[in-house]
């Protein structure tokens, strides 16, 4: 049954997406696609080579978590007319704001060692 529910939840978060997308390429609006993923990949390899204690992590982590939203908000900000997806939920258009979204990580949060 949980395998039921997990499914349903993708092909209904899937479906929602895609509509976004349809949606948002219909009325010319702007898909901005942000690579979160990797972004997070990052982030973890970048804190694994300072060696920090666990209380550390966590602090670094909280850091990472609202200076990704401050910059994310910031990004659906400046294309207010467009919707703001993860990459893999783009298959195909948008434009990747992957770079921005670091670049702004990096300043934001004041901290070169943030996101790579």
């Amino acid at each position: 049954m949980y395998k039921m529910g997990v499914v349903v939840a993708l092909l209904l978060a899937t479906g929602n997406t895609a509509w976004n997308v349809y949606t948002a390429q219909r009325s010319k609006s702007t898909v901005a696609v942000v690579d979160l993923q990797r972004l997070l990949q990052e982030e973890i390899d970048a804190g694994a080579r300072l060696h920090l204690e666990a209380t550390q992590r966590l602090q670094r982590a909280s850091v990472f978590n609202k200076t990704l939203e401050r910059a994310l908000n910031q990004l659906q900000a400046e294309n207010a007319d467009g919707v703001v997806l993860v990459a893999p939920a783009v298959l195909s258009g948008g434009r990747d704001y992957t770079d921005w979204v670091r670049r702004q990580l990096k300043t934001l949060s004041g901290d070169a060692g943030a996101a790579g």
